[in-house]
């Protein structure tokens, strides 16, 4: 059996061995020389993963079972077309490019009910009042190129477009919306949404960072017939026999619930990958891989009730950072170093400024909270000035 993995980067590692325990022939695609996963691969193809073409006429002669990629937002087109061309499962290429953009998907969720931030272009800009927004690219891909601005009709878009967005993507303009930030992860199966984790995001005294995370199966009821409501009205556009990922973002206040980040693909920072499971007993990487293979599927009916706490790290100073030895924890804690030691820090201007996170579990909040905050007061490094 061979298996095609598209992206081989960190967030890939959990894929990879459970496929590597199947006893597949793992062949890793990526465009970077050197990619986290290398050496767990059975073969590596050096193609940026934006190459389709390149990619499937490499793969015609591999006699592949099945192709896969998580928690990356890059590797949707790849996927979906060369599941296709091979007469392979996976997502339909047309699943892909109905939610390929944000200004098309924002567009699609008003049409059918999903409370959205309102949405402007740049050719907009004129007719915007002075207010707070959140500038970003089309396209999703974490916190790469987010930006809130209060004047944004001085800030220089030119610039911001150089540095971090891909070619073809385009400025959204929209509303900055106060409240309290959630997120839900969950799976769609022929036009059926399963939820599986939601999270609360919590701000620390004197920050306006996200640097706690809390993810548990529990919503609270007044909420959560809102956010499944829209869930179900967003699967009802996903008819794919194979399980797809959702992760979504939505912030809350006394006018509503606002959807204002959604991706076709299992959260990152081991969301997917190994926190859905540990928090919730519900193998979504297993039946994932299956439903790929065209094999049958558990779908989740009962979902435990288990805790997980993930904290967000920053540095409190600029300089050089220097990781001491890592304390060794049972399984409730897992640690990810972002930066390595001798690599630059900043003090933190936004979410995506991490150094490191950690995820800790317990069978309460109040257990999984107390875990995380005796971790990150055991985090052993350094930060040297230059």
């Amino acid at each position: 059996m061979k298996a095609a993995v598209i992206g081989i980067s960190y967030y890939q590692r959990h894929l990879i061995e459970q496929l590597k325990n199947k006893n597949f022939y793992i062949i890793g695609v990526d465009g970077d020389a050197d990619p986290y996963c290398k050496n767990m691969v059975d073969e590596f193809l050096h193609i940026d993963v934006k190459d389709s073409d390149t990619i499937i006429e490499q793969l015609k002669v591999k006699q592949i079972n099945g192709v896969f990629s998580v928690a990356s937002d890059i590797t949707l087109p790849a996927t979906s077309k060369i599941a296709s061309a091979l007469g392979l499962p996976g997502m339909k290429y047309q699943t892909y490019k109905s939610f390929e953009s944000k200004d098309r998907y924002y567009d699609l969720f008003d049409n059918i009910g999903v409370k959205v931030p309102k949405t402007y272009t740049i050719e907009d800009l004129d007719d915007l009042p002075t207010k707070k927004y959140i500038i970003k690219p089309s396209q999703g891909a974490g916190n790469r190129g987010i930006a809130v601005v209060e004047d944004v009709h001085n800030f220089d878009f030119t610039n911001h477009q150089d540095l971090y967005y891909r070619e073809g993507e385009i400025h959204l303009i929209q509303e900055f919306i106060e409240g309290q930030k959630h997120s839900f992860d969950g799976i769609v199966y022929k036009n059926k949404f399963y939820p599986l984790v939601f999270s609360q995001s919590y701000n620390r005294p004197s920050s306006s960072l996200s640097n706690e995370i809390h993810f548990s199966s529990l919503i609270d009821n007044s909420y959560k017939n809102t956010v499944m409501d829209y869930c179900n009205k967003i699967a009802k556009h996903i008819s794919d026999d194979v399980i797809t990922p959702l992760h979504m973002e939505f912030i809350s206040n006394e006018e509503g619930i606002y959807l204002i980040d959604f991706s076709l693909r299992g959260g990152g920072y081991d969301i997917f990958t190994s926190l859905i499971f540990n928090a919730t007993g519900y193998d979504v990487l297993e039946n994932y891989i299956n439903s790929m293979l065209g094999n049958n599927i558990n779908l989740p009916d009962s979902i435990l009730t288990r805790y997980a706490v993930m904290n967000l790290v920053y540095s409190e100073k600029e300089g050089v950072i220097e990781w001491d030895k890592k304390k060794e924890y049972n399984k409730d804690v897992f640690i990810k170093q972002i930066v390595e030691s001798g690599n630059k820090v900043n003090l933190p201007k936004r979410d995506g400024d991490r150094i490191a996170y950690t995820i800790c579990y317990g069978d309460t909040l109040e257990e999984a909270k107390t875990l995380s905050t005796k971790v990150e007061l055991d985090l052993n490094y350094k930060v040297n000035e230059l």
